[in-house]
């Protein structure tokens, strides 16, 4: 009765450690500086038979990746949660540990005709990637997969906190990858969603995305005394809703990111955030309709950021892998700039940020939108001195 007693309870739920391992840096120390000398690790694809050329944030051959025996896209998953663990003071405790893993195309280069038939059939399904990683790790439960577009990271430190909050876990380990594949160029090439250049989200002339490829990994916990950050970081509030009215294209007034943007509002006020990490793909329908959910829920005034022009739209990985960098960015007290940006190009106004800004920093929120009117807000905060 005790214990059942002590899982009712509801916890509080702190981002006590992250790694990072995405082309544009090993470790997220090294990331972060990259950003903030404005780098970006977006090159022209040299990969893919295309008649035109791409413009992608993808790996070389890197020598100090271990596969043992791994997938690449594993073997990235594996670098990121590997960095993630060393930085805690102490041992996790992996019998109170869950495990999420998110994507949207888990191993999906195994489906390149060079794999064999029999590498494509027993790697392709997302549960055996799941499972494969959690033994790894020795976590003794069964992991958990969330592939809903590009909302999946952030539906997984959504869902992870929800099972802390509810004493289901001490600590839960949240886990996004993709990778660039020619499977998934060819899908938004056909959507003619693929910039002719280099990603300008929320420019007047942006014309679509670049895409990006790696992991991160947040770890999450109930145990402030776990944290590995100069201060407590807390994962404060997360919502999901969906649009439900186009396969690929948003709704044109962001009705789903405006009604979970407003309970934001309206529990923690208009003032809710000191930044915003938008989605900001670039694509002409997606930054038109944040720009309106963004309005409609008065934050305009908010200082506001895309971070794809750095290391591109990783796809299921980008809500951890962008709040990763703006975890930092509030532990520094400093706002990081949209890359690219050279005249707004939405009909809304939107306090974008041009330029980096010391300031205070104790709140923000990162936001995600994706296929299927899928959309997702969490918030993270400093816990208060």
């Amino acid at each position: 009765m005790e214990r059942k007693s002590e899982r009712m309870k509801m916890h509080q739920v702190f981002t006590v450690s992250d790694g990072l391992y995405i082309p544009l840096g090993s470790d997220t120390q090294q990331v972060f500086k990259e950003v903030k000398d404005g780098v970006s690790s977006i090159k022209e694809g040299q990969r893919f038979d295309f008649p035109e050329t791409t413009y992608v944030s993808q790996f070389s051959d890197d020598p100090s990746l271990s596969y043992e025996g791994s997938s690449r896209l594993e073997a990235m998953a594996k670098q990121s949660i590997k960095n993630s663990i060393a930085k805690l003071p102490r041992k996790l405790d992996t019998e109170d540990t869950g495990f999420i893993i998110c994507t949207t195309k888990g191993n999906i280069d195994l489906l390149e005709p060079e794999k064999t038939f029999s590498q494509q059939s027993n790697e392709m399904y997302l549960f055996r990637l799941a499972s494969k990683l959690s033994t790894y790790f020795g976590i003794p439960h069964k992991p958990i997969v969330i592939s809903n577009a590009c909302t999946s990271s952030l539906l997984g430190l959504i869902h992870g906190m929800r099972m802390i909050m509810c004493g289901k876990y001490k600590h839960v380990i949240v886990t996004g990858a993709d990778i660039v594949s020619a499977f998934t160029l060819s899908g938004f090439r056909s959507l003619k969603a693929l910039s002719s250049s280099y990603c300008k989200p929320f420019d007047n002339d942006r014309d679509g995305i670049n895409l990006g490829e790696g992991a991160g990994t947040i770890i999450i916990s109930a145990d402030a005394s776990l944290s590995s950050y100069p201060e407590q970081i807390i994962l404060s509030d997360g919502f999901t809703s969906n649009d439900g009215t186009h396969i690929s294209a948003p709704h044109r007034n962001g009705e789903g990111l405006h009604t979970i943007l407003r309970k934001l509002v309206s529990k923690h006020g208009a003032s809710t955030s000191d930044f915003i990490s938008a989605h900001g793909t670039g694509t002409k329908f997606n930054d038109a309709m944040e720009a309106r959910a963004i309005t409609r829920s008065g934050l305009q005034n908010t200082p506001i950021h895309s971070l794809k022009r750095y290391f591109g739209h990783t796809l299921g990985a980008c809500g951890i892998v962008e709040s990763i960098i703006c975890i930092q960015g509030m532990l520094q007290n400093l706002l990081i700039p949209s890359l690219g940006l050279n005249k707004l190009g939405t009909d809304d106004y939107l306090n974008m940020v041009r330029r980096p800004e010391e300031r205070e920093l104790r709140s923000f929120i990162k936001m995600g939108a994706g296929f299927g009117g899928c959309n997702a807000v969490i918030r993270f905060q400093k816990a208060e001195a």
